[in-house]
């Protein structure tokens, strides 16, 4: 029976079979969540933005490369993933273009509706994207697992979003319940002014 973990913020994602002496009686997949910059040949800093190292050795999982620019982009976007028809949601949080190594084709991961591309998409077990958040859709989702959905209990698809929205009005109203939030506004308002 294998199990999947997901873990961190997916920015980029591979499947693996954890090594490094871990023995298991059966096999573990995890999701990881790393700054998909990394996972290309190398990121390039020539503005020196975060330091002066102007070029670093990627883990080369992916083939592309980053360059680093001032410009950060934070923006909620709509896109398609791979070449599935529903639209997914997630939000861009990056500093620098991460395009395609010299000679490679590109191999998008994602359709953005603004007509752009984003990530690079090596095979199922190995992708990356600049959006955060792409975890949260099921079409992502039911992608990453369908290796899995003979061995899982449960069938169907999983509507994480509505269940994360579920969590947080549950949160919410237990808050209200045993905190006096106006209290905590008015100590805010007191603060500000």
């Amino acid at each position: 029976r294998a199990r999947l973990r997901i873990c961190g913020n997916s920015v980029a994602m591979g499947l693996h079979k954890p090594s490094f002496g871990h023995m298991r009686p059966e096999p573990q997949y995890s999701v990881s969540a790393v700054a998909s910059r990394s996972w290309g040949g190398e990121v390039c800093d020539p503005q020196h933005i975060e330091g002066d190292i102007e070029r670093l050795p990627g883990l080369g999982l992916l083939p592309v490369t980053t360059v680093l620019t001032e410009a950060k982009v934070t923006r909620r976007t709509a896109f398609c993933f791979l070449d599935r028809e529903e639209e997914c949601t997630g939000y861009e949080i990056h500093m620098g273009r991460t395009l395609p190594a010299e000679g490679v084709v590109a191999s998008p991961l994602n359709r953005l509706t603004d007509g752009t591309t984003d990530g690079y998409f090596t095979d199922r077990s190995c992708m990356g994207t600049y959006l955060h958040g792409i975890l949260d859709n099921t079409a992502v989702v039911d992608y990453l697992l369908a290796p899995f959905a003979d061995k899982s209990p449960c069938q169907g698809s999983f509507d994480y979003a509505c269940y994360r929205e579920e969590q947080y009005n549950k949160l919410a109203d237990h808050l209200r319940k045993h905190i006096d939030i106006g209290r905590i506004y008015k100590l805010m308002e007191d603060t500000e002014a």
